[in-house]
């Protein structure tokens, strides 16, 4: 009243104004944008990935076009989760807490068959004698004999599957291992697709050249006895999906595998190099079918056992080389072996009937 000061006035007291900067403003907006397109891309990715039907080379073109794209980022489903997972942190830290919480839910789905690879699982109980098998793909211009010899022979396997088999490799097996294993199969194949199971077990009738209709590129089986019952072994190469043909042919390839592996009444295990990944289309399918990927059964973690020369050594590889086995058989224990001379490491384990 006397001092001459407006109490009333509401003006008198206020702070002074603190917009926020227009740009700053914009800058907010267009990572929010970008957060929410991550998010929506990966929800997209992540269901094509899981749910999109693979038709294995019995597809119109545009429909084997999109499944290609959807198979590479199946079989690098662990990339893509890390991916994720590495945008999520950013949404966390610029406090964009819903595209990170759908981040986070897309990248552990993706990422699930590497967690499921880690969980514990009970080792299935063999009964009677067991025998050792191991696949191996070679590399086709591998020249590396001594030291591919030397690790065929650490292993000691009792049958040994082997990929992109070449005239040479014919050669080598013929005059270094014929002792070792008097009985085998080699089919050399252009393209580096030749394969060869080589056995230190007597083959029960003849091993025989399996095909596909339309495929060229051979797989090989045969049979042989554990504990006096017979199990019959393939040695598969299917093609790689790393481009739209080799997805097309490779589908069709592996859809006449399944188509023979239906008709199998012996027990059975299907080795070699896949070229899918866990997760994959046809590691999916492999499962769908009934089939037991042997390290899942008998060790935990990742089992890599392909890194592209092309991919930087902080990159995870990829388990391509996978040991089959048809539901009467288990697996005790699986190794990953050193692989001289080849991008492939070798697979073995130890294999019999279950209890």
């Amino acid at each position: 009243m006397g001092d001459g000061i407006d109490d009333a006035d509401p003006q008198a007291h206020a702070p002074e104004d603190r917009a926020e900067p227009w740009w700053r403003r914009v800058l907010g907006g267009v990572i929010t944008f970008g957060f929410v397109v991550a998010a929506l891309c990966a929800v997209v990715g992540v269901g094509l990935v899981i749910w999109w039907p693979h038709r294995f080379g019995d597809e119109p073109e545009w429909r084997s076009a999109v499944g290609w794209v959807v198979s590479m980022c199946a079989n690098l489903r662990l990339h893509g989760a890390t991916a994720i997972g590495v945008i999520a942190l950013g949404a966390l830290v610029v406090r964009r807490w819903r595209c990170a919480i759908v981040l986070v839910a897309a990248g552990l789905a993706a990422g699930l068959p590497t967690i499921r690879s880690w969980l514990p699982a009970e080792r299935p109980v063999l009964a009677g004698e067991t025998m050792i098998v191991a696949t191996f793909n070679l590399l086709a211009p591998n020249r590396d004999e001594a030291g591919v010899l030397a690790e065929l022979r650490a292993i000691d396997a009792d049958v040994v599957c082997l990929q992109e088999v070449s005239p040479f490799w014919r050669e080598v097996f013929a005059r270094e291992l014929a002792e070792e294993y008097p009985y085998r199969a080699v089919e050399p194949w252009k393209g580096g697709f030749g394969v060869a199971l080589l056995s230190k077990r007597v083959f029960v009738g003849e091993a025989e050249r399996v095909t596909t209709p339309g495929i060229e590129a051979p797989m090989v089986r045969a049979v042989v006895e554990v504990g006096g019952r017979e199990v019959a072994i393939y040695s598969c190469h299917t093609l790689p999906p790393a481009w739209h043909w080799g997805y097309r042919f490779g589908g069709a390839q592996f859809r006449g595998l399944l188509a023979q592996l239906e008709s199998v009444t012996l027990p059975t295990v299907v080795m070699g190099d896949f070229n899918t990944a866990p997760g994959g289309p046809r590691d999916m399918a492999m499962r769908a079918h009934g089939w037991q990927d042997a390290w899942d059964l008998a060790e935990r973690g990742p089992g890599t056992s392909w890194r592209s020369g092309s991919f930087p050594a902080v990159v995870p590889g990829l388990r391509l080389d996978r040991v089959w086995l048809s539901g009467e058989l288990g697996a005790a224990r699986v190794r990953v072996g050193e692989g001289p001379g080849s991008d492939h490491r070798p697979v073995w384990g130890e294999v019999g009937f279950r209890e």
